[in-house]
């Protein structure tokens, strides 16, 4: 019999880590696939990052269907200065009166609706660059402890059909 190590194709594995440019969260979710089908979701802020989240992905995981999910939280997010996006809410009531003209009865536009648009409310200018670094580092210690959950599920998996196998022999 070979002694080839089984890897499991579902797995969940959780990394998370603080520093003072914040705290981040990712957790990955694998489950069987023919073929690699992974979906990144981010924070609107972190979004330039899902190509090379991917590559490095692609680097660990050879199959399945994996999802990626990563939070962040600015360091300091009851001391820092919320902005508008004046520039953004103008256009938005522009595209909303342009609505307003075409159909019957149109509603008046909710604050809150508009709070709630991507992009709206900004924190202080944040160095992405050093986010984006622990992001990355984050993400690479999520795929290897989701290697490693893969690995101990295979394994258990290999004595079940040994033990099958031992029986049915």
């Amino acid at each position: 019999m070979t002694t080839d190590t089984l890897h499991s194709m579902t797995g969940f594995a959780r990394a998370q880590a603080q520093g003072n440019w914040g705290l981040a969260i990712c957790e990955l979710r694998s489950v069987n696939h023919r073929y690699l089908e992974t979906s990144v979701h981010l924070p609107e802020t972190l979004r330039a990052l899902e190509s090379t989240l991917r590559d490095q992905i692609r680097h660990h995981i050879k199959r399945g269907k994996l999802e990626c999910y990563s939070r962040y939280q600015h360091v300091d997010v009851k001391n820092a200065e919320l902005m508008v996006n004046t520039h953004l809410v103008r256009q938005l009531c522009q595209v909303n009166d342009s609505i307003a003209e075409v159909i019957k009865n149109p509603s008046m536009i909710n604050t809150m609706d508009i709070l709630r648009w991507p992009g709206i409310l900004q924190i202080e200018e944040l160095d992405l660059e050093v986010i984006e670094d622990e992001i990355v580092k984050l993400v690479d210690n999520a795929l290897i402890s989701l290697a490693e959950a893969r690995s101990r599920e295979g394994s258990e998996l290999r004595a079940l059909f040994i033990k099958r196998l031992d029986g049915m022999e």
